[in-house]
Order: structure tokens, then C-alpha cells, then sequence
């Protein structure tokens, strides 16, 4: 299963783009808010800009953005749902995503933000994806009554090694011609470090609204700033209702161990992932010597010596040896 994405996992995925916006101590951290300065993409942002009953419009523009960046389709409004899922079946897992909706279409869209390295996450994303769409039918249903399930997807890491693109899009195609087989399935997995490093290249500019609230979410607004609020009228929105946010000394304290927490989670999972990575060199220079060595008492068979006197000459076990031949 996903192999072709699994494969990719050997290499590094750990990136240091997003750490370089991320506060590395807690007083980083003060004096960035009273700069104004914040990183959205935790919880306690996420939950207050986009998650509430007032932040309707705001939710609805950032979703219209990740979903219709090219499109002058968009959703009207959406209302916010349950975040707890059940599954299918009785003792299944379940999960609590970040943000679930349904929109005026029907659609059900929900948000996942995952800023720590997950080898995994791949599988995961489809799983959520499956609860949202399982969760529709109740008994008696019909088939064709089921709504498009749509799931975004916001990585702090590089997933997706053979795309160029940040933005990914995946539905149920056929592999040969290409068609969709359904518009039931939308997947998108948004890779932050790709964006960052798209925006650091020289004389470039902001392209699209999802590039512009993406930039808000990281905190790069400060060098954006002037495109982003003359262009889009919401994120100015956002940045007011935010400041409602700051001046709520309880939410600036979870905000500010949501960030510590997550620094610390994404260097644990740094550090998981180099031991993970020194341990496949490992294993592979294991094998490549053992390669050498087959090859060695091979060459010596051939030229008439025993067993008994290869694994002398090679210091080895005449076990060893034997399987090297067999």
C-alpha cells in the first residue's frame, strides 16, 4: 500500500523552512505577539479563525481558495460540524479532526493540519477522508444521496518527493486513460516548506488567494503585507479578528504552549527520523559488504580452495562461508 509514496520516506522529509517562523523559546515567543507576529497554524489559532460560528466568512474564503484556486466556482457559506468522528463499525478507530463542514452544495470538507513529520500520513489522510464520507448515510439511505467529500490537507513536511508543485490534488481516476471515476473522492495535500521555499526565489510574487492566506496562516505577512491587504479583503478581517484573540491573556498563554509543544514535537520527530535514516545506511552498508564478501569467496571457490580454507583467508565462519556459496 502507497508504496510509491512510502518509498520516498528514506529520504530526508524533515525541512527547515517552517522552523526558521517558529519561536524556539518561550520569551521568542512574547516578543513575537507584541510585535503582532504569530504562527496560525496551531490549534488554538486554527479553532479561533476558522472554527467558530463567527468566523463563517473567513472559513469560507480560505476553503474556497484551497479548493477552487483556479475557479471562479465557489461555495456560498458553510456550517461548521461536529469535529468528533465515529466509525463504521464497532470497535473501530475513530478521530477528532481540525476543522469539519458541510457547504451549501452539500459537499463535506474537513481540515487536517499536521506540522510534525508522519510517515504515515499519506494512509491517514485517507482514512479520515473515509470516516467523513461513511458518516453520511444513515440506515435506508440511498447510494446516490452520498455528498463529495473533500479533504485538505496542511503538511509541515515534504510528503509528495516526485511533486514539484506545493499544492496536490488526488480523486479516484482510471490509471490508464486518466478519467475520474467519481467526484466523490478530493484529497489536497498543501506542503508548507515547498510554498516557503517557491516564495524565497527571487522576484517572486504572490500568484493566487491560497498563496495569500497561506502566507497569513505561517506568519509571512509582514513581508507581504502590502499585496495581501490591498488584494484580499478577508484576511484583512482575519488580522482584526485576531486582535481579539491577543487580548485574551488565557488564549495568548495556549497559544503560546501550543507553540512549544509543537517546536518540540517536530524536533523529536527530526531526531526520530535522522536515527530512522542512519539505521537504513546502516543496514544498507551492511548489505553491500556482505555483497563484497559473496563475491570474494566465490572468486576463491573457483580457484580450488576449500571451504575450510576460504574462511580462513577471510576470517570468517565456515558457515558463513557456505551460505556466501549455496
Amino acid at each position: 500500500m502507497n508504496e510509491s509514496i512510502d518509498e520516498e520516506y528514506l529520504e530526508e522529509s524533515y525541512s527547515t523552512e517552517l522552523d526558521e517562523l517558529i519561536p524556539k523559546t518561550r520569551d521568542d515567543a512574547v516578543e513575537r505577539l507584541k510585535q503582532g507576529n504569530l504562527f496560525r497554524l496551531l490549534d488554538s489559532i486554527v479553532k479561533f479563525l476558522l472554527a467558530r460560528p463567527e468566523s463563517e466568512e473567513i472559513c469560507r474564503d480560505f476553503l474556497n481558495a484551497v479548493i477552487f484556486p483556479e475557479s471562479r466556482k465557489e461555495f456560498v457559506n458553510i456550517e461548521l460540524l461536529d469535529r468528533n468522528l465515529s466509525p463504521a463499525r464497532l470497535r473501530g478507530r475513530g478521530s477528532r479532526i481540525d476543522l469539519y463542514g458541510t457547504t451549501d452544495d452539500g459537499s463535506k470538507v474537513n481540515v487536517e493540519i499536521q506540522l510534525s513529520y508522519d510517515a504515515a500520513h499519506a494512509s491517514r489522510a485517507v482514512y479520515y477522508w473515509s470516516l467523513v464520507h461513511t458518516n453520511q448515510l444513515e440506515s435506508g439511505d440511498l447510494y446516490k444521496d452520498v455528498d463529495r467529500t473533500v479533504s485538505v490537507n496542511l503538511l509541515g513536511f515534504d510528503m509528495l518527493k516526485l511533486e514539484k508543485n506545493f499544492c496536490n490534488t488526488y480523486s479516484i481516476r482510471n490509471d490508464g486513460s486518466s478519467r475520474v471515476l467519481t467526484d466523490d473522492l478530493k484529497i489536497i495535500f498543501i506542503e508548507l516548506p515547498k510554498f516557503i521555499r517557491e516564495l524565497r526565489k527571487p522576484g517572486r510574487k504572490l500568484k493566487t488567494k491560497l498563496e495569500k492566506w497561506l502566507c497569513f496562516f505561517v506568519g509571512l505577512e509582514g513581508e507581504f503585507m502590502p499585496d495581501i491587504a490591498e488584494a484580499e479583503p478577508v484576511v484583512e478581517l482575519a488580522l482584526k479578528q485576531e486582535q481579539i484573540f491577543l487580548m485574551d491573556e488565557r488564549m495568548r498563554m495556549a497559544y503560546i504552549d501550543d507553540l512549544m509543544d509543537m517546536y518540540s514535537e517536530r524536533k523529536r520527530g527530526a531526531r526520530a527520523q535522522k536515527l530512522a535514516r542512519d539505521r537504513h545506511e546502516l543496514a544498507e552498508e551492511n548489505r553491500k559488504h556482505e555483497q563484497r564478501e559473496r563475491k570474494a569467496a566465490i572468486k576463491l571457490l573457483e580457484l580450488g580452495m576449500s571451504i575450510g580454507e576460504i574462511a580462513a583467508t577471510m576470517g570468517l565462519p565456515e558457515s558463513d562461508v557456505r551460505n556466501y556459496i549455496a
